[in-house]
């Protein structure tokens, strides 16, 4: 949960995806059809959640 809502965890989803995709964090994906979840490391997602302000329920 955010304290501004949605957005900005959608907006950090959409981040850490392109990140991934184009090897900022980790190697490279090879070409094909991902999901989010295949390519964000859970760990790291939970950090930057954090730095982002999300509130733990």
């Amino acid at each position: 949960m955010h304290p501004e809502g949605q957005r900005p965890l959608t907006a950090l989803g959409i981040a850490l995806g392109v990140e991934r995709l184009l090897g900022l964090r980790g190697q490279p994906v090879a070409p094909g059809l991902y999901t989010p979840e295949a390519l964000v490391d859970p760990a790291c997602a939970v950090e930057r959640m954090a730095e982002l302000g999300t509130l733990r329920l």
